[in-house]
């Protein structure tokens, strides 16, 4: 129970955050959010995208990556943004997970949300020079802009996507009969 409530607190955080963003990056003022963004010579592979990027003049001017577990443990922060801290002095070029390119901004920061101070090991982890790019979920003030009825509406939409997707999975279905050829049955036995 506890790793469901883990990941159903993560979609919450960033359902949280990404209201918060709209509030301070409007875009009647230019900016874009972007979900799912990452430098684009740090390597790919299991995930590592960054939660959200804000865009203004096709620029990345700010990187956001939520955390909302309640400790930070060893490698638990995503490499992309321990990297991004790494390179600070650099020009980086991002891509979002559509495959658009975009620079930093002569502003750039990059961001960690996290729900609660991070203890020593986290402090550790991210290093006491990146602690100024530490958020807390306290310092949004979300009791200000959250709102829980689009909350519901977002969650209930993504909840009906996931189990139509469920109900009728998209991968696989080509191998499903060499599948079965494999397990030794011709049809589906349930």
């Amino acid at each position: 129970m506890a790793q469901r409530t883990i990941g159903l607190r993560g979609y919450l955080g960033e359902l949280i955050v990404q209201q918060w963003l709209k509030k301070k990056y409007p875009e009647s003022d230019g900016y874009k959010i972007i979900k799912e963004i990452i430098p684009q010579e740090y390597p790919k592979k299991g995930g590592g995208y960054l939660d959200f990027g804000i865009i203004i003049e096709k620029e990345v001017l700010r990187i956001y990556e939520v955390k909302t577990q309640d400790y930070i443990f060893d490698g638990g922060i995503n490499g992309a943004l321990k990297y991004i801290w790494e390179n600070k002095k650099r020009k980086l070029l991002f891509i979002d997970n559509q495959n658009n390119l975009s620079d930093s901004s002569k502003d750039f920061e990059a961001f960690l949300i996290l729900l609660v101070p991070p203890n020593e090991k986290g402090i550790k982890e991210i290093k006491v020079e990146n602690l100024k790019n530490v958020l807390l979920f306290s310092d949004l003030k979300i009791e200000q802009f959250i709102d829980i009825e689009k909350i519901k509406k977002d969650t209930n939409a993504d909840l009906e996507s996931e189990i139509k997707l469920i109900e009728n999975p998209k991968q696989g279905t080509l191998i499903k009969k060499e599948f079965l050829k494999c397990r030794g049955q011709s049809k589906d036995c349930i």
